[in-house]
């Protein structure tokens, strides 16, 4: 295992030059990186020596994609016999939440501090509850690729999401709960049955400042009584 430099001459002839990383992986087979500074290279070289000797090193070579092992976990998951529903689930969370961020980096670049920043966006952005469902899959589709031998070692096994802290603030509207334009078209679109069970299971879990033009100003009981009647039919 080695940095050494190397030199060439284009064919304009300017001198060019460039660092190798030499090195053998824990499985016997050689590889060959460059990089433009000996800084790169060197930092390389000790982060490949450690990831040799644990024996977890993936081989920056290896032209699996994020994307392509999401798919390969999916496909493991169809072949186990898992319901259509949370195969449809999971298909939907890989290409609405997965790929997009980070699908077509590859896992042997994948590190802990960039499942990290994945993590950070997925709290930025969905409910903490769903969060989670994601970098689920993200860590399974990881350990599926380790079973087929694509990568050695799991980067996100250390990376969680801590429980949904959603009751120590408001729900947000549009994320977490539907905005009022959404529970309008849904209970337009409901049956009068349809329209009671909705209202029924959601317990009416609406404030009035949020979906006020749905029901009376004031705090009437009789008149909310009234309005949700109209609601339901």
């Amino acid at each position: 295992m080695s940095v050494r430099k190397r030199t060439w001459t284009n064919p304009k002839g300017a001198r060019k030059e460039a660092w190798v990383v030499d090195y053998v992986d824990q499985n016997g087979d050689r590889h060959i990186e460059t990089y433009a500074r000996k800084k790169d290279a060197d930092e390389r070289h000790a982060a490949i020596k450690i990831d040799v000797t644990r024996g977890v090193h993936t081989p920056s070579s290896s032209g699996i994609t994020v994307a392509k092992a999401a798919n390969d976990w999916i496909t493991f998951v169809e072949l186990e016999g898992c319901e259509q529903a949370t195969i449809a689930n999971y298909r939907h969370i890989v290409d609405h939440h997965i790929v997009p961020r980070i699908g077509l980096e590859k896992w042997a670049k994948l590190t802990t501090p960039r499942v990290n920043a994945f993590r950070d966006d997925l709290v930025r952005k969905l409910s903490r509850t769903q969060a989670k469902k994601v970098l689920g899959c993200l860590k399974s589709a990881i350990k599926d690729a380790k079973r087929r031998g694509n990568v050695a070692q799991n980067v996100a096994g250390d990376v969680t999401i801590s429980a949904n802290k959603r009751a120590k603030g408001r729900l947000k509207v549009g994320v977490e709960i539907p905005t009022p334009q959404e529970v309008s078209r849904i209970i337009a679109a409901a049956t009068a049955g349809r329209r009671r069970a909705f209202l029924v299971t959601a317990n009416v879990a609406m404030t009035l400042d949020t979906y006020g033009h749905l029901f009376p100003r004031g705090d009437d009981g009789r008149e909310l009584a009234e309005a949700e009647l109209r609601l339901i039919g």
